[in-house]
């Protein structure tokens, strides 16, 4: 999805969290955020936006539909 620095390879995650970790200190902020809170984000908004728990699992690329429920049980509480 986001290219890395070698050809044709996707980038790695170690990347993008020392990058959010980067930028979160910029910007004095305190609170911890991680990659993994970017596709919680992503999933539940996803089901709010409609999208059924088969698209949902497809999506986040997960192999139990019930691994993608927890995005359902957090959007609803």
């Amino acid at each position: 999805m986001f290219p890395g620095t070698k050809k044709d390879q996707p980038i790695v995650s170690f990347t993008v969290s020392r990058f959010i970790t980067d930028h979160c200190r910029l910007l004095g902020w305190d609170k911890k955020v991680t990659v993994h809170m970017f596709r919680h984000s992503f999933g539940i908004h996803l089901y709010e936006q409609g999208y059924d728990l088969f698209t949902i699992q497809k999506l986040l690329d997960h192999k139990s539909a019930s691994s993608s429920l927890l995005y359902v049980h957090l959007s609803t509480s």
